[in-house]
């Protein structure tokens, strides 16, 4: 019986802290409502696709519809599953259905206040194929367990098969007697033989599938992967297609049910009673392309017999609902699209009047000009009058060498792209290789700078002084690490050197304290960090080695020390001319590296004094031999982590073994920033900070807070006093917002004036109130992000730490960096990454290539990205884009209190390029796609073939670049226009 909106909102509240707008919150409970009416109609209607824009919360709709079954349609085992594409997002789903259950599903979330009862619906996160039981609740699987449900091996020997065998029917199987008979019968058959994986893998989906329980209701995250559908007559599909489709049960293989004959009858044809397919581009060409995700999840459904495209498009309304994103500003209904600022004209500068990036008419400007000559004619050559958008190098920076890889392997992880891609590796590298080779011959010190990179920087770093964030996606992986470094030794050159620690007026006596000033002197001797260097210097392969075989006799001790002295010396040639001789030279005989770079190292000794390296000549005879005797033991891994969490220098100044370590360990001692609970307890009362008085035994964070937070923490208590009548719930409330500033103090940006304020002299709250206070203050910001987070501590509770211990909590916050980089290559936890981005402060700016293009949120405080490195496919731009652009984004809300669609209240989305180079070509082609793209996002049925290339003859100026599309788009296959019927 189909059920009232009512109905549904007395079991579930998609709203319960008023969290998002009504108006968003009320569309997504008539799509629940319409889907679980059409699904539990009959057993036909089998199969929902929710395709709304990115951002519109179809992860919620799909664990509404979930929920409404398990109330109206119970099963005795009720199990749900869902397939995502990564492991990231088997994480995401994990916390939100606990969220979901908790909080939005009533019958559990009314059991207890201050108990979250998720043991009930617990879920199981399965990292590889296996069957689905009633032990959880949820399973979540990710889509590469069912492509690499065979680990492969190069050897292909009765031991190993034996082997395989044993594993299946132990790890796998759990010895059941049926699926041994059919192994058995398997290995009689020659299927464990390497020519036949794919058949066995086959064979595996369906046994396992035969061991499932049924599936009440099946979630599959990012559909479209399937689009190639599941056809038993392809040779070439997949295998993740074919093992999905078997292990669901929804194809019959007509060879393996041959060679086993009562498999057929003990696989469930299908396995999930419903399906809800979620994704915001259902098809990438042709319409056809949904029906093949359909064949993928189940034996029939509303499309099998559709076989023109005709047929597929007037079914679409009976099965698919796709919204769009609106805002309402002043009565008036707008699109997403007219919510965005697109700057098109290469700019990077967030202004209302571009400013057009030109190649200066100088010896920097000559190098460009002449790269783009060489690649111009090498493209020609090779390509005729086109190139891949997207898969020239030279666009993003000069460094063309990837870390740590010879050239043999470069092009396996140049860029993030899918390992099917057609290609891997830059158009242009040769060309870029030959012209830095034969400059840096002739002029060693540096190279000139990149002009794109040189002005996309040098905007970043002044959005980083105003506390600005930026999200930027580039292409190529080594992008990534050049672009972090750059920006990081820039933001401590400019913004904590200059401005933070060398304040004038009244705050400059913090300025000439000891502490401070040996900090500024640590820092500039950081190119010559010993610790540093080391770990550099010995991660690679090659000078391991060297060093054992010099080492092994005695009298060549001092040549290396010698060696390795001058090589710490010159930070430049070692960033920039010394990797890249290492690297280019990595494959050749160990001399002949070992000459190459002691070459190398003499053409940078002339700007080094004698002094300095008598300096650093002893400190190294005294540390070098014990520290590297640690470092020969490390592996490979530590050192890539290290690395990784390593950058940023005012972080790791207080890390163990360090100067500043000292300071790190007083603050554990001391109650600076332990809240006083009972204070807050007594007063939450009271609802008025205003009279509070500073006492000499309360915390220095429990009076600012009552102090100078009195506005922000009335209204803080009062809403909590609102929404956790329950003291335990006051409390858990109060205790995590504890957690959240400590860290902010011990890690993030307040842990520079934390040792400003401990270095002059011994009144540490009252050096930290002028530090903070003051609008003038070094550090005002710092109390600006801390009143930031007890204004939005609702907000920040649902994205960041809604049920999170104070330990989850330290480690989310740990190493808080201003700048970070993330690619596949990266150790660093992409979801922990994101959490912080997803905070005010540390980090400004995140660097990322496509990695970070699905799946995870990273929209409340950034309304700026930069398609620094841009893709051919608009659907990707889009999926890039909607991770800041997203319901509660930063520019969602301003746009909503404001109600006013002004320049700075948009989402800013910038192109940046470069004007009289061929870049622009790539810009023009893309935009013409962005533009079609979006005019179409609603007509589903309309064939796409977007080009992947841009020709080099055509004459593209700026004026010409196709404008940004600013009248509204209106869904066709909204909520409101589907058929139930």
């Amino acid at each position: 019986m189909p059920k009232h909106i009512d109905e549904i909102r007395a079991v579930i509240d998609l709203n319960p802290k008023n969290a998002i707008t009504q108006f968003i919150c009320d569309r997504q409970m008539r799509v629940i409502q319409k889907a679980f009416n059409y699904l539990s109609k009959s057993n036909q209607n089998n199969i929902i696709y929710i395709a709304d824009e990115v951002g519109l919360g179809k992860t919620y709709i799909a664990m509404g519809i979930m929920a409404l079954f398990r109330i109206f349609e119970p099963r005795e085992s009720h199990v749900d599953m869902v397939i995502v594409p990564k492991a990231n997002l088997q994480d995401k789903w994990s916390k939100e259905l606990e969220l979901f259950m908790a909080l939005n599903y009533l019958p559990q979330s009314k059991r207890s206040s201050t108990t979250i009862e998720t043991e009930r619906y617990s879920n199981k996160i399965h990292t590889k194929l296996g069957q689905i039981d009633a032990e959880y609740s949820f399973h979540l699987l990710r889509m590469s367990s069912f492509s690499s449900i065979l680990s492969s091996s190069k050897e292909d020997s009765d031991e190993t098969r034996l082997y395989l065998k044993s594993r299946m029917l132990g790890d796998i199987f759990q010895h059941d007697p049926y699926c041994q008979d059919i192994l058995e019968q398997a290995w009689a058959k020659g299927y464990f033989h390497k020519e036949n994986k794919i058949k066995l893998g086959n064979l595996i989906a369906y046994l396992l599938n035969c061991l499932s329980i049924p599936v009440s209701c099946l979630v599959v995250d990012e559909a479209h992967y399937y689009k190639k559908g599941a056809s038993v007559e392809d040779p070439y599909l997949s295998i993740r297609n074919q093992v999905t489709s078997r292990f669901l049960g929804a194809v019959k293989d007509p060879d393996l049910f041959l060679d086993f004959p009562s498999l057929e009858g003990q696989v469930k044809f299908p396995l999930a009673q419903k399906v809800i397919c979620l994704s915001a581009t259902p098809k990438d060409v042709w319409i056809g392309e949904i029906r093949n995700q359909l064949d993928c999840f189940l034996p029939s459904h509303l499309l099998s017999h559709s076989h023109f495209d005709e047929e597929i498009i007037n079914k679409l309304p009976h099965f698919l609902i796709r919204g769009n994103m609106e805002y309402t500003i002043n009565s008036a209904s707008i699109s997403r699209n007219q919510t965005r600022k697109e700057h098109r004209k290469g700019n990077v500068n967030k202004s209302e009047v571009p400013e057009i990036l030109c190649i200066e008419d100088n010896v920097d400007g000559l190098f460009w000009q002449l790269l783009q000559y060489k690649s111009l004619k090498h493209l020609q050559v090779k390509n005729g009058v086109a190139f891949e958008i997207g898969m020239l190098a030279g666009f993003e920076s000069y460094l063309i060498d990837v870390k740590g890889k010879g050239k043999e392997e470069q092009s396996e992880v140049e860029y993030d792209l899918p390992t099917n891609s057609r290609k891997n590796k830059s158009e242009d590298e040769e060309v870029i290789r030959n012209i830095v080779e034969s400059y840096t011959k002739t002029f060693p010190e540096k190279l000139p700078p990149h002009p794109k990179q040189s002005k996309f920087e040098t905007e970043l770093l002044k959005q980083m002084g105003t506390h600005e964030k930026s999200l930027t996606f580039v292409r190529r992986i080594n992008t990534v690490g050049d672009m972090e470094r750059r920006l990081l030794h820039s933001f401590e050159r400019e913004i904590v050197i200059k401005q933070q620690l060398n304040s004038s007026g009244r705050y400059r006596k913090f300025g000439q304290s000891k502490k401070v000033i040996n900090l500024i002197a640590r820092w500039k001797e950081k190119g010559i960090d010993l610790q540093s260097f080391y770990e550099k210097f010995i991660a690679r392969y090659t000078f391991k080695k060297k060093w054992q075989q010099l080492t092994s006799d005695h009298g060549n001790y001092e040549t290396i020390l010698q060696l390795v002295n001058r090589f710490a010396y010159s930070e430049r040639e070692l960033q920039l001319g010394l990797l890249r001789e290492i690297t280019n030279k990595e494959q050749a005989e160990d001399h002949k590296v070992y000459q190459a770079v002691c070459d190398h190292i003499v053409r940078g000794l002339h700007n080094v004094s004698s002094s300095l390296e008598r300096q650093i000549l002893d400190r190294m005879a005294v540390l070098f031999p014990a520290y590297l005797s640690d470092l020969l033991n490390e592996d490979e891994n530590t050192l890539q982590h290290k690395e990784d969490t390593d950058h940023y220098f005012f972080s790791k100044y207080f890390s163990k073994g360090e100067p500043g370590y000292s300071l790190r360990q007083k603050m554990y001692r001391q109650d600076w920033f332990e809240l006083d609970l009972d204070v807050f307890i007594n007063i939450s009362g009271l609802g008025n900070l205003s009279q509070h008085k500073q006492k000499n035994n309360t915390s220095f964070l429990t009076d600012l807070l009552l102090t100078h937070c009195s506005g922000e923490m009335s209204h803080w208590i009062q809403e909590q006093k609102e929404e956790n009548p329950d003291p335990a719930d006051f409390l858990k409330a109060i205790q995590t917002l504890n957690a959240i500033l400590r860290n902010i103090m011990r890690h993030g940006t307040g842990l520079l004036a934390v040792f400003v304020a401990n270095s002059y002299d011994q009144n540490f709250a009252d050096n930290m109130l002028e530090l903070l206070v003051h609008k003038d203050a070094p550090f005002h910001f710092v109390l600006t992000e801390i009143k930031t987070i007890i204004k939005d501590f609702k907000l920040l509770l649902n994205v960041n730490f809604r049920n999170k211990s104070e330990q989850e909590i330290n480690v989310m916050m740990r190493s808080l960096s201003p700048v970070i980089g993330i690619s596949g290559q990266s150790r660093r936890n992409r979801s922990l990454v994101a959490a912080q981005f997803r905070m005010p402060g540390f980090p400004y700016v995140l660097i990322a290539t496509d990695i970070l293009r699905e799946g995870e949120d990273l929209h409340t405080y950034c309304q700026n990205i930069y398609h620094y490195g841009v893709a051919w496919n608009p659907s990707d731009m889009e999926q890039r884009t909607g991770r800041i652009d997203r319901i509660n984004s930063m520019s969602f809300r301003k746009l909503n209190m404001s109600q006013e669609l002004s320049f700075p209240n948009k989402l800013h989305v910038f192109y940046p390029y470069l004007s009289q180079s061929f870049e622009i070509n790539q810009v023009s082609k893309l935009l013409t796609n962005i533009n079609r793209f979006t005019e179409t996002f609603n007509a589903i049925g309309e064939k796409h073939n977007f080009d992947t290339t841009a020709s080099l003859d055509e004459k593209i100026t700026d004026s010409s670049l196709p404008q940004q599309i600013k009248h509204k788009i209106v869904a066709l296959y909204d909520v409101d226009n589907f058929k139930t019927d």
